[in-house]
């Protein structure tokens, strides 16, 4: 091929405005999530004090984002929606101290490009407002329009142009979700703005821009977060850190609650999540996160906004000094439960208070105060009383001078020597020695007393004696010769699924309905999956504001359980999104037996400790709980003996 001929094939094409602007979309607008938090940022940005936001079919048909702020005058309308236009910045320098939230000049050109946009301004103090209809990137239509003062936006049938992004879109209740919870994030960084969402005619969250972060936390996470937060208020040179941090008692099973704003943004950022969440260690326990809503400031300067299209990460120019301040101001929030106000740099210094000892349960951390027991000298009848009180307890019996093995009909002689005792036991017993007169039978014929050679291998394999029961963990038990150690909550667990996957526990309606509150993501999680919640046994209801109404329950729960349950699957189930539907649910059992099966460290009754016992020993093939980890381990006496050296 000739060189002319190659140089006229051209590779390299010079895409046209309007394609380049949907490539462009792709960027910044991902979902209609995506369009609501940069359309309402320039609400804020416009100085709004009162902000609507209006969806319809999960934002996907209609977003419509109503302010009070500035305005703009006919002319800044129509620039506006051109490539790169912003009021936020003019030269290169403004980009070294960035103080608003929009500043790219990308969100109206990239949501025109890719939605039918309708735009209603008007400017204080002017007499008559702007309007514009703009398709395809394309202004079809503009006049003058008499309209409140502010700005209306109407963004209808988002990727209408771009059939293969709109087909990645989620269910409208899903897409509605994503809305609620960016709402909700800006509504705890600007309490000062009176905020209203409404989806599809339904009010789903009102502010009344009080300025009071408290009770912003109360409308969107419910009244037991409120009275649960400690006040965060530090001032560390030139970093102030404020805000709530929640008690250990709100903390939960992810990180979703948690809430960082740095100079009003809300961000993420590993480096502000370790800060605060090294403020509750040995506080809560592993698996758990804490609760907070903290928001950092700082000179412009000294932190970078523009290293993420959406605007949710940055970078800090002292990463040391910002993690200092925060875990100094959350550790002080959450051991003196009151604010502080430092003038000079904070330090990280290591925790005064003495930490409780740990000790671990179900694979877990959790505080437990220890105290020395007291003792009291008793007199040696009054000992042997106790004695016996204790033993009949335990052994549900009166104490004997020579205990007899519960269950056994028939006891070995018993010799005087212990010794004489594991010599008979380690000798042979030849068949040929055996009394002529005595009659073998086959297993399945019966003996003198009526019972087959197979029911008297039954029976022995049941016959036990409850010992009693180890660091409020473990029932011991003495087992056909051999010993048994059974982890009460692990055998419960298990007991407790098993019924559950045959619903033999039968569903328990609830006389008055919990009322559980959750985030938007939890709350989208829950109401796409109310069937598979119907099929494990509970009845939900949708109770508003991102709350349900328990109505049923598939055991008999604690209503301290309820709320921990629902959460944890709610959490398989947002986690899970890769697993068929069966495994799901079948975490979902998993969770709803841990939850409600006996805990360890628990002190349970002999009738407690033989009902674990009887299910043990009844069930074959079947020796861990649900998530693995063993129900029982037992020793023979053989294995017990060599460990002391007897044999």
């Amino acid at each position: 091929m000739k060189g002319s001929e190659f140089a006229k094939m051209g590779k390299i094409n010079v895409l046209d405005m309007e394609v380049a602007n949907k490539i462009a979309a792709g960027e910044v607008v991902e979902r209609p999530a995506s369009v609501v938090k940069e359309l309402v940022e320039n609400s804020i940005d416009a100085k709004s004090s009162i902000i609507t936001i209006e969806i319809e079919n999960g934002g996907i048909t209609l977003l419509r984002i109503t302010d009070n702020g500035f305005g703009m005058s006919a002319e800044d309308a129509q620039t506006a929606f051109l490539r790169h236009a912003t009021s936020k910045i003019r030269t290169d320098l403004d980009l070294l101290a960035i103080s608003s939230l929009g500043f790219r000049g990308e969100a109206l050109s990239s949501i025109a490009a890719v939605s039918r946009v309708t735009l209603f301004t008007r400017e204080k103090g002017v007499d008559t407002g702007f309007s514009l209809k703009i398709a395809d990137g394309q202004i079809i239509e503009k006049g003058v329009v008499g309209c409140p003062e502010g700005t209306v936006l109407e963004i209808r049938d988002i990727f209408y142009n771009t059939p293969a992004r709109r087909k990645f879109l989620k269910s409208e209740r899903t897409e509605a979700g994503y809305i609620a919870e960016i709402i909700e994030k800006i509504t705890l960084s600007y309490p000062h703005i009176a905020f209203k969402f409404i989806s599809d005619g339904r009010v789903r969250l009102q502010t009344y821009g009080d300025g009071d972060l408290k009770t912003a936390i109360y409308n969107i996470y419910g009244k037991e977060f409120s009275h649960s937060v400690r006040e965060v208020n530090l001032e560390a040179a030139e970093i102030s850190v404020g805000g709530f941090a929640g008690l250990p008692i709100l903390s939960r099973g992810n990180r979703r609650m948690q809430n960082f704003y740095v100079n009003g943004r809300f961000v993420k950022s590993p480096m502000l999540t370790a800060a605060a969440e090294e403020a509750y260690k040995n506080r809560v326990m592993i698996g758990r996160f804490p609760f907070f809503v903290l928001s950092i400031s700082l000179p412009a300067e000294n932190v970078d906004v523009n290293v993420h299209p959406a605007k949710t990460e940055v970078k800090f120019a002292d990463e040391k000094a910002v993690y200092s301040a925060v875990y100094s101001a959350v550790t002080i929030a959450i051991t003196e439960g009151g604010p502080v106000s430092v003038s000079a740099p904070v330090k990280v210094a290591p925790q005064t208070a003495k930490a409780p000892e740990l000790v671990p349960i179900s694979g877990h951390t959790e505080i437990k105060k220890i105290e020395k027991p007291q003792f009291e000298m008793k007199s040696q009848a009054e000992t042997e009383n106790i004695i016996k009180e204790i033993h009949n307890v335990f052994m549900d019996k009166p104490l004997v001078e020579k205990p007899v093995m519960e269950n056994i009909a028939q006891e070995k002689p018993k010799l005087q020597y212990e010794e004489q005792i594991i010599t008979i036991d380690r000798m042979p017993v030849p068949h040929t020695n055996l009394d002529a007169t005595i009659t073998l039978s086959s297993p399945a014929q019966p003996d003198i007393y009526g019972k087959t050679q197979v029911e008297k291998e039954k029976e022995e394999e049941t016959e036990y004696r409850i010992i009693g029961q180890l660091f409020d963990t473990y029932i011991l038990i003495e087992r056909g010769g051999g010993f048994v150690l059974i982890d009460q909550h692990a055998a419960h667990e298990r007991q407790k699924y098993e019924e559950l996957k045959t619903l033999k526990t039968g569903s328990q309606i609830m006389l008055i309905p919990a009322i559980i509150k959750l985030t938007p993501v939890e709350f989208r999680a829950v109401m796409d999956n109310l069937d598979m919640f119907e099929e494990i046994g509970f009845e939900l209801d949708d109770f508003g504001n991102n709350s349900i109404a328990v109505r049923q329950t598939p055991v008999a729960l604690e209503s301290s359980l309820i709320q921990d349950i629902i959460e944890e699957i709610t959490e398989n189930i947002i986690t899970g999104k890769k697993q068929i539907r069966a495994e799901v649910q079948d975490r979902a059992l998993y969770t709803i037996a841990c939850k409600s099966a006996i805990k360890a460290n628990r002190n349970i009754s002999h009738d407690e400790m033989k009902a674990i016992a009887d299910w043990v020993f009844s069930v074959k093939g079947v020796n861990t709980c649900p998530h693995g980890r063993p129900v029982s381990i037992e020793l023979t006496k053989y294995e017990i003996e060599k460990m002391f050296g007897r044999v």
